[in-house]
């Protein structure tokens, strides 16, 4: 297929498009050639980047895959991943794992936070899709999927923390916390309005320097707006309230704290310094 597309490409581009011009019949000769040429391209395509044309069709389709389900809201810790068995090749870890007899193989790769996965059928060597196709629940795949699953929750115990809050933002700072301060949220309440308010504290005396908890924008912004929205309380000295994304503190003391909402108005690192400021000042002293 590849010689006659190329084949075909000579015809197109050797063509002298004034004879074209001055004849009607080949133009429409010409004009069927294009066309046959675009069709046998893009089969070309579809036979030979099965990857690529899966991916255009999940797209389209709406189709959510197991393994963006299973980490969703899940951050990877570099440390964890390597002693569970995760290779690591520049800015890559890469796990592989046969299962069901080393019928299949499970292949999960993480690149600068982002993970993807593929599940190979050893006798082929084919990516095995059917896994991700919800309408697709016959006996053999639903076996396949259950060992894919089963591979994926084993690491999401061993090498990831979970990111519990509403907001993409709020669920990166988490992460960029962690990765500071190696602290992750705990969650004090039990009621049913604070139980996902999580509280940032330092390792040596459990003092907080934030609180993440979500709620109504107008908590804070006093004018009534229901959207809801994660906002991070932390204490300051500089006040930086701008009425926009920085303002005084909801449920504590105005003069010493601010709350900062997390809708992605303020840019992440604005936030951290707001958070280093924060944790500096409700250190050992504060």
């Amino acid at each position: 297929m590849l010689a006659c597309i190329k084949e075909t490409e000579k015809l197109i581009l050797g063509t002298d498009k004034r004879y074209l011009q001055a004849n009607g019949c080949l133009r429409w000769r010409f004009a069927l050639t294009v066309l046959f040429y675009a069709q046998i391209k893009t089969c070309y395509f579809f036979l030979y980047n099965k990857n690529d044309t899966y991916r255009f069709f999940e797209k389209l389709s709406g189709v959510t895959r197991l393994i963006d389900d299973v980490f969703k809201n899940q951050k990877f810790i570099p440390t964890q991943m390597t002693e569970f068995g995760f290779q690591k090749t520049g800015d890559s870890y890469t796990y592989e794992e046969n299962f069901l007899d080393d019928s299949f193989r499970a292949v999960v790769t993480v690149k600068n936070g982002k993970v993807d996965g593929q599940v190979i059928d050893c006798s082929t060597g084919d990516e095995y899709y059917q896994i991700d196709v919800p309408a697709m629940q016959g006996k053999f795949v639903s076996s396949v999927r259950a060992g894919y699953l089963d591979i994926l929750g084993q690491i999401v115990d061993h090498c990831c923390l979970t990111m519990p809050f509403a907001s993409p933002q709020a669920n990166r700072i988490a992460g960029r916390i962690y990765d500071q301060y190696h602290v992750a949220p705990d969650f004090p309440w039990k009621s049913r309005n604070n139980k996902d308010n999580g509280v940032f504290r330092h390792l040596d005396s459990g003092k907080w320097f934030g609180l993440i908890m979500n709620g109504r924008r107008g908590l804070v912004t006093k004018d009534g707006d229901e959207q809801n929205v994660d906002i991070i309380n932390l204490k300051s000295n500089t006040l930086p309230v701008d009425g926009q994304s920085v303002f005084p503190a909801y449920h504590m003391n105005h003069k010493y704290w601010v709350s900062v909402v997390l809708d992605d108005q303020l840019g992440d690192d604005d936030v951290m310094r707001l958070i280093d400021e924060s944790f500096r000042l409700t250190g050992k002293q504060g």
